[in-house]
């Protein structure tokens, strides 16, 4: 049986809709709205994977900074064979690597408002440090980063494809500007306060890349003249 990697964001992985057991295992709080989950919901990576009958395989989310997610997607291409599918989910371009000392490792620093406390900043003096440098370099040029990080992942996935494994890349733009499919906070009518998928949207997520995979648009594909 071959494998399909997924590689994404908060979006891959099913924030919002993950079993408590899941959340325990990284120390992240339970999401309530999992609790709604019906007999056949899935998330959307599930839903894929099954319809090719292929193994899934989601090493881990980027936490919102894209450049750890080409890292974690680079780290795994060793292990990945002919007929292996690749699915590349990238993110908001605003997150930036740092050193974690409490992990002592470069690691993802992310925050969707980067004026908040709440903030993943250990210190004040970390967050006036690093805070210029999105502000001034990253924010205001957000098309010039994913134009430069997606840039790598195209190089990676014609390398790879020489080897028989199609990469198939979405956009951030479907959650983040095209609103396209639903959240939970749509699904729950604002009782649950939620942007990520809801089961319907998983669904219709799931529905999305299998369009991809049918018409065969991966990266690095020749156009038929």
């Amino acid at each position: 049986m071959n494998t399909i990697w997924f590689f994404g964001d908060c979006f891959t992985w099913g924030f919002g809709a993950q079993s408590n057991e899941v959340n325990d295992s990284l120390g992240l709080p339970h999401d309530p709205y999992f609790k709604l989950k019906k007999h056949n919901d899935k998330l959307w990576t599930e839903i894929v994977a099954e319809k090719l009958n292929m193994k899934e395989v989601k090493p881990w989310f980027g936490v919102g900074a894209f450049p750890w997610i080409i890292d974690i997607f680079l780290n795994r291409i060793e292990k990945m064979k002919s007929g292996d599918i690749v699915i590349f989910g990238d993110t908001v371009p605003d997150g930036v690597l740092a050193y974690n000392r409490l992990k002592d490792k470069v690691a993802s620093l992310n925050c969707n408002d980067f004026h908040h406390n709440d903030c993943y900043f250990r210190s004040e003096e970390e967050k006036e440090k690093t805070l210029p440098f999105i502000e001034y370099h990253k924010i205001p040029h957000q098309q010039k980063w994913t134009e430069f990080y997606k840039n790598q992942v195209e190089k990676i996935s014609k390398e790879i494809l020489n080897r028989g494994i199609k990469t198939f890349y979405w956009s951030h733009d479907i959650w983040k500007k095209e609103d396209r499919f639903e959240t939970i906070t749509e699904a729950t009518d604002g009782k649950i306060v939620d942007p990520h998928f809801s089961w319907n949207g998983h669904r219709q997520m799931a529905e999305y890349i299998l369009q991809l995979i049918e018409e065969d648009n991966h990266i690095g594909k020749k156009s038929l003249l």
